[in-house]
This record gives C-alpha cells, sequence and structure tokens, in this order.
C-alpha cells in the first residue's frame, strides 16, 4: 500500500521551513471525506499560495513547489478520498496560478514513477494517470509545447499498455488533448503517436482505436483523411455499409471491460443524427449481443444488448422501424433473460443486479414508447412482437412484470377494438396472432382476464360486446353457430 505522502527527497527546501502548520493541515482535510469541507480547504490553500506567489514575481515561491509536489505525489497513496480531493486541488492551482508551467507538473510525476516498489505499482500508475488528466482538465495542455503534448501522450500511452485497468483512463485523455489542441499540434505532436494504429483498419480494429480515430475525424479531418481513404475503406466510419464491421467492434468491447465503453453512445449519436437504418443497425450491432441460448449466462454481452436495445428505442417511429428491430424473437428473448434472471436469482447471485435493473428499464421503456405513439398499428405491432410465438401471451407472468397489461389498458381506441376483436378469435380457437395452432390450454383462461380488463377503460358499446361475449361463453355451450348469437 503507497502511504508516501511527504517528500522523500526535498533537497531544494532543506534550507527553508516547510509551509505553516495551518496549511499543511489543509491537506489533511484534503484526504477527509465531505465535500464542503474538501472545497474549503482548496479555497484556503489557493488563496494562501496566490498570496505567497505574488510576492515572488515569475519564479514560483517556495510553498507553490512543495503543493504541486505534495499533490502530485499525493495521487499515488490508496486512502478513500485522496485522490479526488489532491487532484481537484492541482486542477484548481493550475489554473490559478500562472506561473505554473506543464514541466513543473510533468517532473514531478516522472520522479513519482522512479524506483517504484512493485506492490506501490498499481497505486503509483494510478497516481500518474490521474496526474496526466489533472493537467489535462487543468487546461495548462493550451499552453504547453509541442514537445510536452509529445510527452503527456507518449507517457499516457504507456500507460495505457501497461495495465487493462488504466486504459479508459488514459483513453480519456488522449482523447481531450485530440479535442483540445490546434491542427497544427496534433499533426506534429499526438498523430505520430497515434498512425501505426489508424493503419490498422477494420480487420483488427479495437474500441478504443476506432474511438480515437473518429475523434480525430472529428476535430482534425484533413490530418487523417488519407488514413481513412487507405485503410477504412473511406471517409465514412459510420455508415450503413460498415455496419457489420461496426457490429465486430461493439462484441469486443464486452470483452475488456465489463463497463458500458463510451463509443457505444457515440455511435448511437450518430446514428440519429445521420438518420441511418436503425433496423439494419440492430441486425449487424446489437442483435447478436442477446442470442438466445439457454446454455449462455446472463453477462456482458446481454448487458450491451438490453442497453443499446433501450437506447435505439426512441428512434424507432414507425410500425416498419419496429418489426425490424424487434422481430423475429425479442419477445422470447426478453423471456429468457428474465428467466436467467430470476433462476439465478435464487441462488444468490448479487452480480446479475445490473442486468435485472437493465430489464426493468428496457420494458419500462417498451411501454413508454407503446403508450406515447399516435399509430393505432404501431401499439398493435408492440403486442404482437411480445404476444405472438415465438414470445408469449402469458409474457407478463413469465417475465414477472405488468408489460402487455400497461400497454393494454393505454391503446388508442382502434387499437383497443382490434385487441379485443383478437383476443375473442383465440378464445374460440380461430386463427389469430395471439397465439399458434397448438394453443396452450391456459390460453382461454388468459383471454377472459384480459378482456376484463379491457372492459374497465373501453366505450360503452364495447363493454357491451365483451359482456355478451363472457355471457355466452359463461354459461352456455355453443353448438351451432347463428349470425343471430352475437360473439358466438
Amino acid at each position: 500500500m503507497c502511504t508516501r505522502i511527504e517528500m522523500e527527497n526535498l533537497s531544494e527546501n532543506s534550507q527553508r521551513k516547510l509551509p505553516e502548520r495551518n496549511i499543511l493541515d489543509l491537506f489533511v482535510i484534503l484526504t477527509k471525506s465531505g465535500d464542503v469541507k474538501r472545497c474549503n480547504a482548496t479555497k484556503c490553500l489557493l488563496d494562501h499560495l496566490q498570496k505567497q506567489q505574488a510576492s515572488s514575481g515569475k519564479n514560483l515561491c517556495g510553498d507553490v513547489k512543495y503543493t504541486i509536489k505534495r499533490l502530485v505525489q499525493g495521487l499515488s497513496s490508496d486512502r478513500k478520498y485522496t485522490r479526488v480531493g489532491f487532484s481537484t486541488a492541482l486542477c484548481q492551482l493550475l489554473r490559478t496560478v500562472d506561473t505554473i508551467a506543464s514541466s513543473d507538473v510533468l517532473s514531478c510525476i516522472a520522479h513519482s514513477a522512479d524506483n517504484t516498489a512493485k506492490n506501490e505499482e498499481r497505486n503509483v500508475f494510478l497516481g500518474n494517470a490521474f496526474g496526466l488528466l489533472t493537467l489535462i482538465n487543468s487546461g495548462k495542455i493550451l499552453t504547453a509545447s509541442s514537445g510536452e503534448i509529445s510527452d503527456i501522450v507518449d507517457k499516457l500511452l504507456q500507460l495505457y499498455n501497461k495495465k487493462t485497468y488504466l486504459q479508459l483512463l488514459c483513453l480519456n485523455g488522449i482523447l481531450q488533448i485530440i479535442m483540445q489542441v490546434s491542427h497544427d499540434v496534433f499533426k506534429n505532436s499526438v498523430l505520430p503517436h497515434l498512425q501505426q494504429q489508424y493503419a490498422t483498419g477494420w480487420d483488427v480494429c479495437t474500441p478504443d482505436t476506432l474511438q480515437l480515430l473518429l475523434t480525430s475525424c472529428k476535430y482534425h479531418p484533413a490530418s487523417v483523411k488519407k488514413f481513412l481513404k487507405d485503410h477504412w475503406l473511406g471517409d465514412q466510419l459510420i455508415s450503413e455499409k460498415n455496419f457489420p464491421h461496426l457490429g465486430t467492434v461493439v462484441l469486443k468491447s464486452t470483452s475488456l471491460t465489463h463497463m458500458i465503453h463510451p463509443l457505444i453512445d457515440e455511435l448511437l449519436a450518430v446514428v440519429k443524427e445521420k438518420h441511418l437504418d436503425v433496423g439494419k443497425f440492430w441486425k449487424h450491432v446489437g442483435k447478436t449481443l442477446l442470442a438466445s441460448d439457454r446454455r449462455v449466462r446472463v453477462g456482458p454481452k446481454q448487458i450491451l444488448g438490453l442497453y443499446l436495445l433501450e437506447k435505439i428505442l426512441p428512434l424507432i417511429d414507425t410500425p416498419e422501424k419496429l418489426k425490424a428491430v424487434m422481430l423475429p424473437d425479442i419477445g422470447s428473448v426478453l423471456i429468457q433473460l428474465c428467466s436467467k434472471k430470476m433462476e439465478e436469482g435464487t441462488k444468490g447471485a448479487k452480480k446479475i443486479s445490473d442486468v435485472i435493473s437493465k430489464i426493468t428499464q428496457v420494458l419500462t421503456a417498451l411501454v413508454e414508447l407503446t403508450v406515447a405513439s399516435k399509430d393505432a398499428q404501431f401499439q398493435l405491432e408492440m403486442l404482437k412482437c411480445l404476444i405472438s410465438p415465438p414470445g408469449s401471451f402469458e409474457f407478463d407472468n413469465q417475465t414477472n412484470t405488468t408489460t402487455i397489461a400497461q400497454i393494454s389498458s393505454q391503446l388508442l381506441p382502434e387499437a383497443k377494438h382490434e385487441y379485443i376483436e383478437e383476443l375473442m378469435k383465440a378464445f374460440r380457437g380461430e386463427p389469430s396472432w395471439i397465439a399458434s395452432e397448438n394453443q396452450s390450454a391456459s390460453l382461454p383462461q388468459w383471454c377472459v382476464k384480459q378482456l376484463c380488463l379491457m372492459c374497465g377503460n373501453t366505450e360503452s358499446s364495447w363493454q357491451l360486446k365483451i359482456f355478451q361475449f363472457l355471457f355466452l361463453h359463461s354459461f352456455f355451450t355453443v353448438k351451432k353457430y347463428s349470425k343471430d348469437i352475437p360473439h358466438n
């Protein structure tokens, strides 16, 4: 465990006193819980350092030098709130004292990485990553030299390649640099470090590489145009023709981390912005993540698949788009995931809580989308996708939800009337989209329950039809059909 907060080597401070005790106490407060206390300590520290620096001219005063070193070294501490408090204080210090140069922080980071013991590696690596990110977030990157920016990118890539738990942190840092620097700086100081990745093409593309390239295309298109033409099948990375490649990249993201990769939201944003075919996107990118295989335990693939489904639902505004996404088997897939959820839940498996939460969110979104629609045919198609085989009329029971009940109770009049007719057909054993020919013995009972629910929120004329139907089939057996007897 790394606990080195004080300087091990303060040669330049050896001939002078450390900051006053009340100032040193502020560093302790920065490591404690409580946002307000840490913010107040940061403000007091900055007020003191500004006064000290004002009397030192262009050279950094002793207290500022001490503070930079202590804050950078403190980022390697594993105490719960130290990285939060110290990174905040360091970021604000860099924004407040203009005299501090990027090189002052970089030299401290380099010093903290020297002679690192094996058991301290994790904390030191994290501390270095936090230090570099703080330097970038402070805005100092805009005044750094081309050589310093190149050094920062190089250090981030070195950390990226050391440990997987550092990858998203370092990726975020490089992305911010790409977004902040000028075209010339990007071309001379950033691109040389990334061009090998950009030349790999789709075959070995990773989620991180694709996100770096997408960001570079957005902020520095001229610098990466040749890479796109030579290695990426054209200048449009996110296009319908590239959906199969995107599906492969998205699938890779599930094996790298249990988190939803930030690339996913970027892909969804482009699909929405360019009005790309949401059905094709789901077919190539999302559908395979929810493959209905009972042997597969729920995990990152299914969580990402449910996340994608929830996010693309708002893009579905026609019955055709709905069928393209939901058919042929989303209904049965959701049932299977819920059965896995309940089966594994009985064993006390806490790790499936994310799946439970995500399924609930998806089903809630399905209900909201359907109820909000002003298209009766759209509402009916949603019911068909969930109820029709390979879905099930017992969808609510099998998922332990009230999805069908909520949708059916808020249908538009036209959709409501057709649904009632289908329920009556299914009860009589006639062809219906509610059930297959080999209908379950429980179907008639389910139809009666649905009709009773529909009776409470429909017009009086349809209530009469339902009452007549239920009365006829509750007390009589129809031996011969007659047009004179309604609903037989």
